[in-house]
């Protein structure tokens, strides 16, 4: 919507909206950015604009940690740094990239303590070759605690084709009782 496209151009976080304005990508309706772009400035809001692409693959240990915290989930025995501010759709990115098993149940505490863009995460997801990964665990928690945004992201995933890799439902339950997020 025009106001979550306003919040990611005037947000501090690092985000592909804001990489997108550097290089003045637009994929679709180029007409409609230059308006939003003018609606923002009618508004005196400040347009930040970020140089480089951030690859969620190389995001530093420091980052991760300080958003992960940011985003509701601490992990134990981590001295947490100041670390560059990134949207949690990266983060998200950047975890499943990784493939650490213990790791991946952040995802959850993330996607039900914070407002996503599941359009912007399911984008990045299949960016990077992520979206099976990303359907099983969107599924999971859908049946831990139903939610309208999950099983419209679900609904796309599957209509484009994506097939779920399975997750644990009590580990994943688990870790989100633990977090307090369900």
């Amino acid at each position: 919507t025009e106001e979550e496209f306003l919040k990611l151009i005037n947000s501090e976080e690092a985000n592909p909206a804001k990489e997108m304005l550097w290089n003045k990508i637009a994929f679709f309706s180029p007409q409609n950015l230059w308006i939003m772009i003018k609606l923002a400035l009618a508004k005196n809001l400040k347009i930040k604009t970020e140089r480089e692409e951030t690859n969620p693959a190389k995001i530093s240990e420091i980052d991760l940690a300080c958003n992960l915290s940011r985003f509701g989930y601490r992990e134990m025995g981590l001295k947490i740094e100041k670390g560059k501010e990134i949207c949690p759709e990266y983060i998200i990115t950047s975890i499943l990239l990784q493939n650490n098993a213990r790791r991946i149940y952040a995802i959850p505490v993330i996607l039900m303590k914070n407002k996503i863009s599941y359009e912007m995460l399911i984008f990045l997801a299949k960016k990077y070759k992520k979206a099976s990964e990303l359907l099983g665990i969107l599924k999971t928690l859908n049946k831990i605690k139903k939610n309208e945004k999950l099983e419209n992201a679900i609904r796309i995933l599957e209509k484009i084709g994506v097939k779920g890799t399975i997750f644990s439902y009590e580990s994943i339950k688990e870790k989100m009782r633990l977090y307090n997020a369900i």
